[in-house]
């Protein structure tokens, strides 16, 4: 796709311009095109933009365009949490865990276990933070353990 290609090799050059809402749109357009090849050989180039710190609308942008490359995308962000990359790391998960998918797919069936097999005040603890969730509840498959537990 020669668009993809266009985009991918205008970035660097903008990067150095200080052209921020060039980069910021080339890497919107690559977020809503999605996976393909094209985007995957520049994952690289994805990732140095949301390490930099200085701009964090690009932070935002970058780490939208990983999560729309799907499994790629996703792994190369758990890659860069993973190391020590103190305030990127945290970005990168405080973004995670304020996804739905993440939410359903894991804090969800995690508080429902920790309401299952612990202590009184675990809980508790598990109850009110699954109360504060509304319908993922229901979305990540609780609402039956729930409604078994009564």
């Amino acid at each position: 796709m020669l668009v993809l290609g266009d985009l991918f090799h205008s970035i660097p050059q903008c990067y150095e311009q200080g052209k921020i809402s060039l980069i910021y749109c080339s890497l919107e357009i690559v977020a809503l095109i999605g996976p393909h090849k094209l985007s995957f050989q520049n994952l690289k180039l994805i990732t140095s933009v949301l390490l930099d710190e200085s701009i964090p609308i690009l932070q935002e942008i970058a780490f939208h365009c990983l999560i729309n490359l799907e499994y790629p995308g996703l792994q190369t962000l758990l890659d860069i949490a993973n190391k020590d990359f103190e305030v990127v790391s945290m970005y990168i998960l405080n973004k995670l865990a304020q996804s739905r998918e993440i939410q359903t797919t894991v804090v969800v069936p995690a508080l429902l276990n920790d309401f299952t097999a612990s202590s009184n005040k675990k809980k508790l603890e598990s109850l009110a933070a699954l109360n504060r969730m509304y319908n993922l509840v229901y979305q990540g498959g609780g609402l039956p353990v729930l409604i078994q537990l009564l």
